[in-house]
């Protein structure tokens, strides 16, 4: 006597799909956060490298990089400067040799994969960017604008910089950290579009304010959550540097108030003088935040703070 083959019911086949669904749902966090902890690290390992190369060049030159390097007279960028202390000599050839007048090196070196997070998307530009520091002045309004005076106490500077420059000590102030900006700030967009994407990628300011905004309401007016009531000011364009009004992932008023941003979570890297690497906190203090992106502030502050 045969047996008629018996298949797979409905019933098995549901209760597989809901095992596989399950186990999924355990596995699948926990390789994203690997993957987002190896990114992390990665980044880390990178700007360390930077503070390596930077720490070279000081030894070499008797100074940091600076706008007029090395001699007197070309504009280089802070990173197009360690080229050579990177093992990058033909590249930094190259880029000489194509380069246009005044800022103009080509973006070629600017994607270097150390100088580039792992978590960056491929719409960004430059990744690292170095301190501006934070104004210690504000001048006055003309035509609704005010203007920043005093940036010289940051780690980007029109004269050489020297270790006993940071009065605040090496390892109290920052040199780099991460920021977000888009290499294409030709193409226009509406205010509308701009809310539907990664807020952080464009600049706001309050409405009806001049476009600076006072360093106390920064703090409050300027949080990706408030970005629905701001007034849209367009797409942030590469910058070499980043400032230490808006804290960390907040939004941006203006350039040379843009602030340090990535793709972690919760918060930024930052590398020191010394060349050692933290993560700090979209939630630290503002006093701490400025208080590191200054050389000589002479603020007092705890490494428990960050």
């Amino acid at each position: 006597m045969t047996h008629a083959r018996r298949g797979i019911g409905m019933v098995e086949i549901l209760v597989t799909i809901g095992v596989a669904s399950i186990l999924v749902a355990i596995i699948l966090p926990a390789i994203l956060r690997a993957r987002a902890a190896s990114r992390l690290a990665t980044c880390k390992s990178r700007l360390h490298q930077i503070g390596v190369a930077t720490h070279s060049y000081e030894s070499t030159h008797g100074h940091y990089m600076h706008e007029l390097e090395p001699n007197g007279i070309d504009r280089h960028e802070p990173l197009f400067s360690l080229l050579d202390f990177m093992d990058q000599n033909n590249l930094r050839k190259s880029c000489e040799t194509n380069k246009e007048k005044g800022w103009g090196y080509p973006g070629m070196y600017l994607t270097l994969p150390a100088f580039r997070c792992p978590s960056m998307l491929s719409v960004d530009a430059l990744q690292y960017q170095i301190n501006y520091g934070v104004p210690t002045r504000w001048g006055p309004v003309k035509h609704g604008v005010r203007k920043l005076e005093h940036w010289e106490n940051g780690m980007h500077d029109h004269e050489p910089l020297k270790s006993n420059d940071i009065r605040d000590g090496i390892s109290n102030t920052a040199f780099f950290s991460e920021g977000l900006a888009q290499w294409d700030v030709t193409r226009s967009e509406t205010r509308d579009e701009a809310l539907a994407r990664d807020v952080r990628y464009y600049r706001w300011k309050v409405p009806g304010e001049p476009v600076h905004l006072d360093l106390s309401r920064n703090e409050v007016e300027l949080r990706r959550s408030n970005a629905k009531n701001l007034e849209y000011s367009g797409r942030k364009g590469r910058s070499i540097g980043y400032s230490h009004i808006p804290l960390p992932n907040q939004l941006s008023p203006r350039f040379r108030l843009d602030a340090a941003g990535s793709h972690h979570d919760g918060g930024v890297n930052v590398l020191m003088v010394d060349g050692s690497v933290r993560f700090v906190n979209d939630d630290v203090s503002a006093d701490v935040w400025r208080a590191i992106g200054t050389r000589d502030g002479a603020e007092v502050f705890s490494n428990d703070d960050f």
